[in-house]
């Protein structure tokens, strides 16, 4: 038996066990040997099956792997969870796993040829969807659907990435993450690419984002597509503007110039049509609108009629998120001198 595994999959749980049974089933069925990856969960005790879906799986598999490790966590957090897998892993490489992603078989291979063979490669993300993917999904899905691309960001909830990279740039950001934020991916994602490591997005299998069964409603954030995608557009656009935008700022403190400077440009993008609108130049208004149309659908290379409306969705998004970024800025600036003047006084 090897002295130490080669990969640790480090798997963060609350309240998981509607689909953990699903997710270790599939995980159980990738090609790759056991003895060379070790399992870690960190759990944070919830009153579900959680705990005894894991004990189940450790009392099965146990002798499989490397080792399977149970760390039950003192705060709530997935960053915190993650971190806690992390330094107790003995892998060279960490795969990132949610609760509610069911990877494909193949999965393990590609990636760790990626990583293999590429050495300033720091991480390989997965993307993954749900069976009925919504709008959103799609948008940010079909790009590069079926490639393997460079990217500047990637999934935390399916990614291997080489150990040595957290010493490097250290672990996540525990501010950062579901319950408490959003973001906490990008963060990482900026301090990774700032130090000078590629980031890659293997989009040739996309893995299978199970529906996860809500804490308190007992229904299936999944069950209505259409649904989710209204409800999931409104609490985005509600977090741009709030708490999203709050979270957001410590991205762009660890991130490239680059990032800063796409931001701008996303802020000002909207602009020329606007001047042209209040100026009552309609005609020029519109070549804009056309010209801004035609460069996004050419960038995105969206030429089928299925997948044409998609980059606007993307586009839209960045523009709201630049608005709400810069707008929550202005006003916790404003506070700032507001509450100054007043202690001066």
């Amino acid at each position: 038996m090897p002295q130490k595994a080669l990969v640790s999959v480090v798997m963060p749980l609350f309240y998981s066990g509607s689909v953990l049974k699903q997710t270790l089933e599939a995980l159980y069925r990738v090609d790759y040997p056991k003895r060379d990856m070790d399992i870690i969960f960190s759990y944070y005790p919830s009153k579900d099956s959680t705990l005894e879906v894991i004990e189940e799986f450790k009392l099965q598999h146990e002798g499989e792997y490397f080792d399977i490790k149970v760390l039950e966590c003192d705060e709530r957090g997935v960053s915190y969870g993650r971190n806690l897998g992390i330094k107790s892993s003995t892998g060279e490489y960490i795969f990132l796993l949610d609760d509610d992603v069911a990877i494909h078989k193949d999965t393990f291979k590609h990636v760790l040829n990626i990583l293999t063979n590429e050495p300033n490669v720091a991480v390989v993300g997965a993307p993954y969807a749900f069976s009925k993917p919504s709008i959103v999904d799609k948008a940010f899905l079909f790009r590069f659907e079926g490639h393997v691309v460079k990217s500047k960001s990637f999934p935390t909830g399916c990614a291997m990435i080489r150990k040595k990279v957290f010493y490097e740039v250290g672990l996540f950001d525990e501010r950062l993450g579901p319950p408490y934020s959003s973001h906490e991916d990008l963060e990482m994602s900026a301090r990774i690419k700032r130090k000078g490591y590629d980031i890659v997005r293997d989009e040739r299998i996309t893995q299978k984002h199970l529906p996860k069964r809500r804490r308190y409603a007992g229904t299936s954030n999944a069950h209505n597509p259409q649904l989710q995608t209204l409800r999931y557009a409104i609490n985005l656009l509600r977090s741009y503007f709030t708490g999203g935008a709050d979270s957001y700022h410590f991205v762009l403190s660890s991130a490239p110039i680059t990032w800063k400077l796409e931001l701008i440009a996303h802020f000002l993008m909207p602009l020329p049509f606007l001047i042209a609108e209040v100026l009552n130049f309609y005609f020029i208004g519109a070549v804009y609108l056309l010209a801004l149309a035609t460069s996004t659908i050419v960038y995105y290379r969206a030429f089928k009629p299925q997948t044409i409306y998609l980059p606007f969705v993307v586009l839209l998004a960045r523009i709201a998120r630049s608005y709400g970024y810069l707008s929550r800025r202005m006003v916790l600036k404003l506070l700032w001198v507001i509450n100054n003047v007043r202690g001066i006084h």
